[in-house]
């Protein structure tokens, strides 16, 4: 029989190894042309083992840093293809995980990401309003980092939202902005 710590670093090492492909097909997506349907594919492939090394991890972020680590890095490394495979209920779980994490880290850069990401996930859901609350803040992130790209994402991003809401003068100002 195992014991107890032989099956945690194996639990550990799976989790690793899974984000690892999760960055893995991301990155080939990201591409494109036949790159993305490669991605999509290694993506389905091993989408239990993903999903049970990020649940692994958001169950053990509290007593292990290398857990919390991967829990704030999983919906970054795959944020796109979560946000074609993974229904939006899915990915909120994840990033408020992370997000929860990102902000004991104090790593601000991460949790702008995954504010901008769950303001995408609310956005997918219809949640028009709360999209824009996490657009708003991860705003705030994106200009303290000078991160100028993330930025004009998240102009863009809300500039979209006040359309979908009617709201066409709000709407260019952002997309204005995001200019």
């Amino acid at each position: 029989m195992p014991k107890l710590h032989d099956l945690y670093t194996a639990q550990l090492r799976h989790a690793h190894h899974y984000h690892e492909v999760l960055s893995e097909a991301n990155e080939s997506f990201l591409k494109g042309g036949n790159s993305s349907l490669e991605g999509l594919a290694l993506f389905d492939r091993d989408r239990t083992n993903i999903e049970h090394g990020q649940r692994w991890v958001s169950k053990n972020m509290d007593d292990d840093s290398a857990a919390q680590q991967l829990c704030n890095s999983y919906p970054i490394s795959g944020c796109a293809v979560m946000s074609l495979r993974l229904l939006p209920r899915d990915q909120i779980y994840w990033i408020e995980d992370a997000l929860g994490v990102a902000r004991r880290l104090k790593d601000r850069e991460s949790e702008g990401k995954h504010l901008g990401n769950l303001g995408n996930a609310y956005f997918t859901l219809g949640e028009i309003r709360t999209a824009i609350k996490c657009y708003d803040l991860a705003l705030g992130f994106n200009q303290e980092s000078k991160d100028i790209r993330s930025e004009a994402n998240t102009l863009g991003n809300v500039g979209i939202a006040y359309a979908a809401l009617g709201k066409n003068g709000k709407a260019v100002e952002y997309h204005m902005m995001a200019l």
